[in-house]
């Protein structure tokens, strides 16, 4: 939460006309220190909901001064991810919002859900009011709601359009997977096994495809797809290995939201947690559909995928040390002596 009110500042002030450390005041569409607006709106997606977890347990608490400086911070957060003018962040935080919804309704008792939603409001009306402030002398048009109309236009960079053109080009690299310079028969059979290798996508992406690639005079070095990058770069091995993961995580995820309500914690520390981290790792997967993973945001997506982990073994330990009863807890002595009386 802290690191993303920083950041979101940082982005703020670029979008005000000031920027004490580089040029990004020059830009129309602001990154903060990630010079990328993309990933720059990424991290924010993820921090926001740490940022809805640690509101909600401080309101459980009874932490005002934390909740209320909580809610700020989303507010805060909103803003920046608002002045970066990425389109997919911004559609993964709707898919992610939407994503803890279902999860508060079903998981989390009354009480906390309609505290989240009030949090969640706040923090709109709050980036409302930010980006009604008039912002400063941007060195290019920003975007608006008039450039919608634009997304599927393939002329543009940035476009929905311009990404089908580099996924067909990518699915056609995933049907030869040609390298330069040319290689042994045996080692191009291994190809969709282990795939071209990191970062390799660049270079053999111009070999295959049909269409020019350079239409703008750019070169793609992403396939703006986070699934298909990895398997063009590590294969159908590191796909499954990948994917396995994901959804091991996400499994992870739901058995202990149940567990926590069918104990009658769910409206504690853990279940709002995994739910608020549940819903961040599912709109980050909605927004890597379309956008490019880096360094800064991935670390965030496996510190949170670490910290799912961490949350189900914190609840398994919480079950054994919450039995309300003493028979059940002789019995489960019976069971496993030497792990609970340790």
């Amino acid at each position: 939460m802290a690191s993303g009110v920083v950041t979101a500042l940082y982005g703020l002030s670029q979008n005000f006309g000031w920027d004490p450390i580089g040029p990004g005041e020059d830009f129309a569409r602001n990154f903060a220190s990630f010079w990328n607006p993309i990933f720059f709106g990424s991290f924010l997606l993820m921090a926001s909901f740490a940022t809805i977890a640690v509101a909600l347990e401080a309101r459980r608490s009874g932490q005002n001064a934390v909740f209320a400086a909580s809610t700020l911070a989303l507010g805060i957060e909103l803003a920046g991810l608002w002045a970066s003018e990425s389109r997919g962040p911004l559609l993964g935080v709707a898919a992610g919002v939407l994503t803890f919804g279902v999860i508060g309704a079903i998981w989390l008792n009354r009480k906390t859900f309609v505290t989240a939603v009030g949090v969640v409001v706040a923090g709109l009306v709050i980036a409302l009011v930010i980006s009604l402030i008039p912002d400063g002398d941007a060195g290019a048009v920003s975007r608006n709601l008039e450039d919608l109309g634009d997304i599927f236009d393939n002329e543009q960079a940035t476009s929905i359009g311009r990404r089908v053109t580099i996924w067909e080009g990518a699915l056609e690299l995933a049907g030869s997977w040609e390298r330069s310079p040319a290689e042994s028969t045996l080692r191009h059979a291994m190809r969709p096994i282990f795939g071209l290798g990191p970062d390799m996508y660049f270079y053999s992406y111009p070999l295959s495809v049909d269409n020019d690639p350079t239409q703008d005079g750019l070169f793609f070095a992403h396939v703006h797809n986070y699934p298909m990058q990895v398997l063009l770069e590590m294969g159908l091995l590191g796909l499954t290995s990948f994917l396995a993961l994901a959804l091991l995580v996400v499994y992870a995820a739901l058995a202990v939201l149940r567990a926590e309500k069918g104990a009658g914690r769910e409206g504690g520390l853990i279940a709002i947690f995994m739910a608020a981290l549940l819903a961040a790792l599912v709109g980050r997967a909605v927004e890597q559909m379309s956008g490019v993973a880096n360094v800064g945001d991935l670390l965030t997506f496996w510190a949170i995928a670490g910290l799912v982990i961490a949350l189900a073994v914190m609840s398994r330990l919480s079950a054994v040390e919450t039995i309300p009863e003493r028979s059940a807890r002789a019995r489960l002595l019976e069971v496993y002596p030497l792990t609970l009386r340790w």
